[in-house]
């Protein structure tokens, strides 16, 4: 029987056709619910935990938490909300698995 993470490496290899579980995360472009346009000025394309972006989410830190605690159970290491490259997303980090998590509808849109 699969854990929840061998189900998430399964799926993972399935969706990307690759043989690494965590090539989905850095093979496949993100699309979540809220798209951000960059902040004038930056150079960057990296924003996070500004206060533009918490009023744009839907998805509070809690709430993150909350998902990512349901998916694995474990420490939680960090809980950010990022501007990835236009996503507006939470990456949560529990022990070891890293996700990303739509912080418009919750959505977990890659875990490693």
């Amino acid at each position: 029987m699969f854990n929840k993470f061998s189900l998430c490496v399964v799926i993972a290899t399935l969706v990307s056709g690759s043989t690494a579980g965590s090539a989905l995360a850095k093979s496949t472009k993100l699309k979540s619910s809220i798209q951000v346009s960059f902040k004038r000025g930056k150079e960057s394309a990296e924003e996070t935990d500004t206060p533009r972006l918490i009023k744009l989410a839907k998805v509070t830190k809690v709430q993150a938490t909350k998902i990512g605690l349901a998916k694995y159970r474990g420490v939680v290491k960090a809980v950010n909300l990022e501007n990835e490259d236009g996503n507006l997303i939470w990456s949560v980090e529990i022990d070891k698995h890293e996700m990303e998590i739509d912080a418009g509808n919750g959505k977990i849109l890659s875990c490693t």
